[in-house]
């Protein structure tokens, strides 16, 4: 049950995000359209988080969601006087908050409740990959508008994505030698320091000849994701922890 409840919020990763940032989807879902209560959402991810499936399958679609979101934050159309750092923080953080409660949950299943190994968590990541591909294929429309061979860009980021979320599933190790060395939480807060800082080198390879893509505004780009993915990843994991203490 709980896989498959991970294949249905991944689903409706857009409106998740939109729960915790308040703003608008940017991306269409796959299903009819939707609205969640915030404190429920955040007590069903600390549950299905639990489950190997769910876990890789929600953390796919974040990730993929997220990188779509950077990039549009960097390279997209816009008549926005923010500056283009902050909206790449608005971007990250919804995505970094939901990772802190995953790696929670994940470290919880494994280490408190013994109800899965962290190697099944690895497995499942391999076998739920192809939300990366239905999420970027669903977020690309206005790619052909920047490069010349859209197919070749959007196979290229299926490709650098699902990499990416492979390794930073790895990452966000919960087994028992990094429970004896308290590394539980900095294995989780590097993998989404990292997925952030992926997603602005995505974005600035997707067009390296838009206005960010020297190497020392790309650099502050980076710093700016992983800052606000630091802050928020720790959000998320406080909660869950304020969530389960007796």
């Amino acid at each position: 049950m709980r896989d498959s409840m991970g294949d249905i919020t991944a689903e409706y990763m857009g409106f998740q995000r939109t729960m915790y940032s308040g703003a608008p989807d940017k991306f269409p879902a796959f299903g009819d359209s939707a609205t969640f209560d915030p404190d429920q959402v955040k007590n069903f991810l600390s549950v299905v988080g639990q489950d190997p499936d769910a876990y890789a399958s929600i953390t796919s679609a974040q990730q993929a969601y997220t990188s779509e979101l950077v990039d549009e934050a960097i390279n997209g159309d816009t008549a926005s006087k923010a500056s283009v750092d902050g909206r790449v923080r608005d971007a990250v953080a919804p995505g970094a908050a939901m990772a802190g409660i995953m790696s929670e949950a994940r470290a919880d299943a494994v280490i408190d409740y013994h109800t899965a190994k962290d190697e099944e968590f690895n497995a499942a990541a391999e076998e739920k990959a192809g939300w990366v591909n239905r999420i970027v294929s669903m977020g690309t429309a206005g790619v052909g508008e920047r490069v010349p061979i859209a197919g070749e860009v959007l196979g290229w980021v299926q490709e650098d994505i699902t990499s990416s979320v492979l390794e930073t599933i790895a990452k966000d190790s919960a087994d028992d030698a990094s429970q004896a060395a308290g590394e539980e939480y900095t294995s989780g807060r590097t993998a989404a320091l990292d997925s952030s800082e992926a997603a602005v080198s995505r974005a600035v390879l997707n067009n390296q000849e838009g206005p960010y893509s020297d190497p020392d505004t790309a650099s502050q780009l980076k710093s700016a994701a992983k800052t606000q993915a630091g802050n928020s990843h720790g959000e998320g994991a406080k909660w869950y922890a304020a969530s389960h203490t007796s």
